[in-house]
Formats: structure tokens, C-alpha cells, sequence
């Protein structure tokens, strides 16, 4: 009987080692971590443009034009972003001669030519902040008195202005 039972508490024990799984088998937990770091930025469209189109020599009014949607701004959430245009602002004609000053502004009809150059003192210009490209419009001037007395022909920057926004 003693065999009887030696074999029925062995058959009990390898029983329950297999319901339990494997022998001495046991679990440990970790915490996992993700991190990452993002940094902020703003960008701008690689083409903005201004056309003052055609006009007479003798139109004898001030010529404004802008950037309409050509100029596209965007930047992340939490910065304060500011706009400056770098360069010379006039025009040449083909020979690189009579220029014509313009007048650059954020302002509508850029009466003065308030968007600053550089780095420095440049314009707020109340951006949507996220993420997204948004028009920024650019508004240009040329005064009567810069046009007037110039040869008829095609003017244009003899180099591109460089418009940059700074966070």
C-alpha cells in the first residue's frame, strides 16, 4: 500500500508541476520609459515674390503690389517669431543701371519702409503658431518721385532680398 500511495503522490506532484507550467518558473516586471526631444522651429517659402507688373512711366501715382499668398510662413507652438528682409531694395534695369528704391512693409500700402533689414529690432507679425504654413503678406511701394524720370525697360533686384524669420 505504501507503493500505492508513494506512486499516487508522485503522479499528484508531476500533475501539478504540469498545470503550473514549468518547474521553478517565476515572472519579473520592468517599467519601460520612452522619451524624445523636440525642438521648436519656423520656416519659410523658398520663392515669395513681388510684381509690380506694368505701369507707365507716367502713371503719376505711388505703385504698390505684395506678396498675395506667395509668401508662406510656419512655425511651432511657444515661439515668438520675427520677420526681417535682407538686401538691397531696388530695382535695375538690364544693364544694371536707373535704379528704383522701393519701400518694404507689413503693413498695407507700405508707406513707410518699416520691415527691418536685419536682425534686430524686426517685426512682430502675429503669426499662427502651429506648425502649419501660413501667408504672410509682404507689401511693397514705389513712390512716384523713384520712377518718374527712368527709361522705360525691366526692372528687377539685381539680387534677391532674403526674407527670414527669426525665433
Amino acid at each position: 500500500m505504501l507503493k500505492k500511495q508513494k506512486i499516487g503522490l508522485l503522479a499528484a506532484a508531476v500533475g501539478s508541476l504540469a498545470l503550473s507550467g514549468v518547474a521553478g518558473a517565476g515572472t519579473q516586471t520592468g517599467n519601460l520609459t520612452v522619451s524624445a526631444v523636440l525642438a521648436s522651429a519656423c520656416s519659410v517659402s523658398t520663392a515669395p515674390a513681388i510684381s509690380f507688373a506694368s505701369f507707365s512711366t507716367l502713371a503719376g501715382t505711388d505703385q504698390t503690389a505684395d506678396t498675395g499668398t506667395s509668401l508662406q510662413v510656419a512655425c511651432s507652438a511657444g515661439l515668438t517669431p520675427v520677420l526681417f528682409a535682407s538686401g538691397t531694395r531696388t530695382m535695375v534695369d538690364g544693364g544694371g543701371l536707373n535704379p528704383i528704391a522701393f519701400n518694404l512693409s507689413l503693413t498695407a500700402g507700405a508707406i513707410a519702409n518699416d520691415l527691418a533689414i536685419a536682425i534686430g529690432p524686426a517685426a512682430s507679425f502675429g503669426l499662427t503658431q502651429d506648425g502649419a504654413p501660413h501667408a504672410v503678406v509682404l507689401y511693397a511701394r514705389v513712390p512716384l518721385a523713384n520712377y518718374a524720370a527712368k527709361a522705360a525697360g525691366i526692372y528687377s533686384t539685381a539680387a534677391p532680398l532674403v526674407v527670414t524669420v527669426s525665433y
